[in-house]
């Protein structure tokens, strides 16, 4: 019986983080405010991560500053409650795609972006998903492409998604050392 009260709370959280997210005047370019206002206001540790792998794949054009104030809510998050990871909220698919990845060797990861953006924390482990990015996507045109690539150990990611088959960690940018950087031609 316990089992089928929690069902119905993550049921009634996840209509709640819909509607909030998703609601009327919200958009993909502008989703992103939501939700570091919806992660601010979370208070149990799992609502966090339920909000943050319900909203993060839909937000786009995120700038400097909300990756500023996302990254350090993740980075609370992540040490204050290290027994409690992002990995306990993803949907079962994303946890298996993820599991898949556990290597105790460094993930070599790749951003797709223009020149003035490597310093940010949305990465692949696909360079093809950065390689789409560095070319253009969802209507966003990308001056100067570049393709950035770096190496980052399993523990220290602070989120991953694969909702999107883009195979996407999110990473303490401050803390990641790039170790090559090249132009991209687009197609």
């Amino acid at each position: 019986m316990a089992k089928r009260v929690r069902r119905r709370f993550n049921d009634r959280y996840d209509d709640y983080i819909n509607s909030r997210l998703f609601g009327l005047r919200v958009d993909s370019s502008n989703r992103c405010f939501e939700l570091e206002t919806l992660l601010s206001e979370c208070r149990e540790v799992a609502a966090f991560w339920r909000s943050m792998a319900i909203g993060w794949a839909s937000c786009d054009d995120i700038s400097h500053q909300q990756q500023e104030l996302i990254l350090a809510l993740l980075k609370e998050k992540h040490f204050q409650f290290p027994e409690h990871s992002f990995r306990e909220q993803l949907d079962p698919s994303d946890l298996d795609w993820w599991m898949q990845q556990k290597s105790d060797l460094p993930l070599t990861i790749y951003r797709g972006c223009s020149s003035e953006r490597v310093s940010a924390m949305s990465w692949s482990l696909n360079r093809k998903i950065a390689e789409s990015f560095a070319n253009g996507h969802r209507g966003f045109e990308v001056p100067n492409p570049v393709i950035a690539t770096a190496d980052v150990n399993w523990d220290s990611v602070l989120f991953a998604t694969n909702c999107r088959s883009e195979q996407e960690l999110l990473i303490d940018f401050k803390s990641l050392t790039v170790r090559k950087t090249e132009t991209f031609q687009k197609v």
